[in-house]
């Protein structure tokens, strides 16, 4: 595992060098224990808190999963950072 130090404002770029995609990670604030990050990757990207992403792989929804799909393909439009932190997994804060 990579550790880098960041500042509230300060990004990183993760790049897939397969496909060319790049990824933006940046502090956007720094509260007591947690940190709230925004993420810009393109619309494809599904973006998930770990926990979220484990109840989906063991417990998938049948109801979601054509949804799923199709809101992957649906855009490849990169998603931006936004000022709230309600996203569709949920709130996006991390802490202890």
């Amino acid at each position: 595992m990579l550790v880098l130090t960041r500042r509230v404002g300060q990004p990183i770029v993760i790049v897939n060098p397969h496909t060319g995609d790049t990824y933006e990670v940046t502090v956007v604030e720094v509260k007591g224990g947690q940190v709230r990050l925004g993420v810009a990757a393109p619309r494809d990207v599904t973006l998930d808190r770990s926990e979220v992403a484990e109840r989906k792989r063991v417990e998938p929804d049948p109801a979601l999963g054509a949804s799923r799909q199709s809101l992957r393909q649906s855009s490849s439009k990169p998603r931006q950072p936004t000022s709230h932190n309600k996203t569709r997994g949920g709130t996006e804060s991390v802490g202890p």
